[in-house]
Formats: structure tokens, sequence, C-alpha cells
């Protein structure tokens, strides 16, 4: 009876083992979203903020990676109070009062050579598009940080009116450092 205990725990054990268990990080409050998109007047700089949402990300097994985050859109700052409350109220930009919220639920992360690509569906302004998303992670362990550019066309989400005034492109960064 003893040997039988001794020989299921050493199963179990093994079986413990062979699992890998993918980090679940929290995400700092000082996470950045940044974007830039052009105008006849120039390029306008912003920020989206209030990031949140679940990471669970493990180099070492991407397979079972997954990365569903939220950006508050009443966060939106361009450094001109008037032109953010139009970006925000606004029915043709993000209409806040009926859609506060980007979100991005991933469907695989795979390895590539310069890093990694996350794939997964992107919701803005009640508009859900498959999106991919390059991004590079660096960490020690206990902490590490998730940087990752990409180009959306606006105009594929009904952000705004075509106008030569504002270009359709949108450059984003993300930078979101994360601890354990």
């Amino acid at each position: 009876m003893v040997r039988h205990f001794i020989i299921s725990v050493i199963v179990i054990a093994f079986l413990a083992m062979s699992f890998v268990v993918v980090q679940n990080w929290k995400i700092a409050d000082n996470s950045a979203v940044t974007f830039k998109i052009k105008s006849m007047l120039g390029t306008v700089d912003g920020s989206v903020g209030g990031l949140k949402g679940t990471i669970m990300f493990d180099p070492a097994d991407v397979k079972n990676s997954r990365m569903d985050v939220t950006l508050d859109l009443s966060t939106i700052k361009t450094g001109i109070d008037k032109r953010d409350k139009d970006i925000k109220e606004e029915e043709v930009w993000f209409d806040i009062a009926k859609y506060p919220l980007i979100a991005f639920k991933s469907t695989s992360i795979t390895k590539t050579a310069t890093g990694y690509l996350v794939d997964g569906t992107l919701t803005m302004k009640g508009v859900s598009k498959k999106e991919q998303i390059p991004f590079i992670y660096v960490g020690d362990g206990n902490s590490g940080s998730f940087t990752g550019t990409l180009k959306l066309n606006r105009l594929d989400f009904n952000v705004g009116k075509s106008s030569a005034a504002v270009k359709d492109d949108v450059e984003i960064a993300i930078n979101v450092p994360v601890k354990k």
C-alpha cells in the first residue's frame, strides 16, 4: 500500500513538472499607448491611458500565452483640451459615451526572428477586426516590458471621416511595463 502511494506521488510530481505555467503579469500604471496622425497643420501626437486586462506570457510557452486588454478612451490626450473634448464626445470620432473602451483579445502569439507577433481581434467603436501586433518582450523573470508598434487605418473602425485635413493612417506605439 505504501509502495502504491509513493508511486502515485512520483507520477503526480512528474505530471506537474511536465506542465509549464504561463506567467501572469500585472500591468504597470505607467503603461503608455501613444499615437501619431498627420494633419494639414502637422503631426498630432497623443496618448491613451487606462490600460487594463490580462497578460499571460512566457517566452518558453508562447502557444499558451495570451493578451486580453482594454484602453480607457476618456484618457485621450493630444495637448489641446478642445480637440480632446471633440475627439472623445463627437459621434463622428470616438463617442465615448457609447464606446468607452478599445479592446484587444489575442487568438495566438508566435515567435518571430525579431520578437513576437500577437494575432487577435481589435474592437473599437463597435467594429471588430483581426489585427496583428508585432512586439518585443524584455524581462528578467520578475519584471519586464512589452513594446510594439503598428499602423491602423482609422476609417476601418469608423473613427472620423475621410478628409484632406486628417490622414487616414495612425501610427501607434505601445510600451507596457509589467511585474509579477
